[in-house]
């Protein structure tokens, strides 16, 4: 893994990671991290692409991983801090574009980083050839709503930066309770116990969100879901939605099956749903990673240059 920064447009330093082929890279893959986490986490899951002849690449967003060192952990932007952190991803992109002109460029979006990548798809959908959804889910209007009344509330007397650590704990409470008695607060990211440890025990993914960051998650979702921001999706973009059937942001399946059916009814021609029965929130870091890994890859060369897009 190799660390490198850009400068984004408000002059906030980026920090990005990338794993490179010793050969010349067979396509690229952009990696959007989660909440809470950073790009560190997804080491293995690069060197299992890399093996396999991919360029990796992905950035610790705003208020995370080494990006947010030295600035507020779990804090986007005081103001529009999703469309910040949606370009942040964008400009690294380009970069990865530029580095390795006429390549093919896979976007891998988990959870709040598929909330992203799904957002970059209808921006921006011409700059990519293939769009990787990973833990997401569809929300109600009254879920995001109601969300945005309860955050600006609080708004009218704490500052944006401010941390809302009951928010947190009942967020915990909701995503474990399949899994009572928990151990850790973070079991339902995977079957595999290790995972929730490793979790709680890294210092990068410790911190408690503040308004301004539960705004901007909201305002991910809403505009990731509406109807007209979807239809401005292209046609043939080939999109894989995958998720685990015991995963709660999901809801267990059933939210991420109406996300592919809204894909679907906006014309999408290219699009695969699979759910792995019997695993949770981090399929890449489940047992069946390989298995889905491998799947990718193969999903991925099923596309002819006939059916693809002519790249960008």
């Amino acid at each position: 893994m190799e660390r490198f920064e850009f400068k984004a447009d408000d002059s906030t330093t980026i920090s990005c990671a990338k794993w490179i082929p010793e050969n010349e890279p067979e396509a690229l893959i952009q990696i959007v991290h989660g909440m809470n986490e950073h790009i560190g986490r997804y080491d293995e899951t690069a060197r299992f692409f890399v093996e396999k002849g991919y360029a990796v690449f992905g950035e610790d967003h705003r208020g995370h991983g080494l990006t947010g060192k030295g600035f507020q952990m779990g804090h986007f932007a005081d103001k529009d801090g999703y469309l910040k952190v949606i370009e942040d991803n964008f400009t690294l992109l380009k970069l990865m574009k530029k580095e390795y002109p006429g390549k093919k460029l896979i976007l891998y979006g988990h959870s709040m980083g598929s909330f992203i990548s799904r957002n970059i798809a209808w921006k921006h959908g011409k700059e990519i050839d293939f769009l990787l959804i990973s833990g997401s889910g569809n929300f109600s209007s009254w879920y995001i709503y109601s969300n945005f009344f309860l955050l600006s509330f609080f708004s009218l007397f704490k500052k944006q930066t401010d941390t809302l650590p009951f928010i947190h704990n009942i967020g915990m409470n909701d995503l474990n309770k399949c899994f009572e008695p928990r151990k850790t607060d973070y079991d339902w990211l995977s079957t595999d116990p290790s995972i929730a440890e490793e979790f709680q025990n890294d210092p990068l993914c410790k911190a408690i969100n503040s308004i301004a960051f539960y705004k901007d998650l909201m305002s991910l979702m809403k505009s990731m879901q509406d109807k007209t921001n979807i239809e401005k999706i292209p046609k043939d973009l080939p999109v894989f939605i995958f998720s685990g059937s015991m995963d709660p942001v999901g809801k267990n399946g059933k939210t991420v099956k109406i996300a592919y059916e809204n894909y679907k009814k906006s014309g999408l021609r290219n699009i695969k749903l699979k759910i792995f029965e019997g695993y949770r929130h981090e399929l890449h870091k489940e047992p069946v990673k390989e298995q889905l890994f491998n799947e990718i890859i193969s999903w991925t060369k099923s596309f002819s240059k006939n059916n693809l897009k002519t790249q960008k």
